[in-house]
């Protein structure tokens, strides 16, 4: 997983070199084990968020990600698992709290259940993007979650380039990347 976000963030890297006004983008992106040695992933591009300095080194975070817009390019996982999440009920994940320095301090909410969620972060700056990312692991069974076959545990990994202007930085908005 590690070695997917590193590709990843070296991509979005040189596209923000190359075309610098690109959209801001949004990958989020899970894996998770079916039936012992098989693995699936899936990946969401679309995210509402807002993010204000508190102060010069700590920011407030708030993400929404749709359900609905996670993919693994099987039809009938992808139904089972907004099925098991009540998506119709609780549509998005929910992730709020405070970035400071190279830590994420907040609450993850999912399935309408919130959790603590303490995490490292890194944030580079390629050009006048930020690029932020942060990878950990959920439980899907802490949050009343269960899938036939799929293993409790799934790894999660959050990649975001967004435009490093301030009005961005304080206004925060919606991301939605189709690549």
């Amino acid at each position: 997983m590690r070695r997917r976000r590193s590709i990843v963030g070296i991509l979005l890297a040189i596209a923000g070199a190359a075309a610098a006004d690109e959209p801001d983008q949004a990958l989020i992106s899970y894996e998770a084990s079916i039936g012992g040695a098989k693995r699936i992933s899936g990946v969401a591009r679309s995210m509402e968020w807002s993010a204000t300095a508190m102060t010069e080194r700590s920011v407030a975070v708030q993400l929404r990600v749709p359900i609905a817009s996670f993919d693994s390019g099987h039809p009938e996982f992808d139904s089972l698992l907004r099925a098991a999440m009540q998506a119709e009920l609780y549509p998005f994940v929910e992730i709020e709290g405070i970035a400071r320095g190279k830590r994420f301090e907040g609450t993850l909410r999912l399935h309408g259940v919130s959790r603590p969620l303490n995490v490292d972060i890194t944030v580079d700056r390629a050009g006048g993007r930020l690029i932020a990312s942060s990878s950990f692991f959920i439980e899907l069974d802490d949050f009343g979650v269960s899938l036939p076959a799929v293993a409790s545990r799934v790894a999660v990994e959050f990649l975001a380039r967004i435009s490093a202007s301030p009005l961005a930085v304080v206004s925060g908005g919606a991301v939605s990347s189709t690549n």
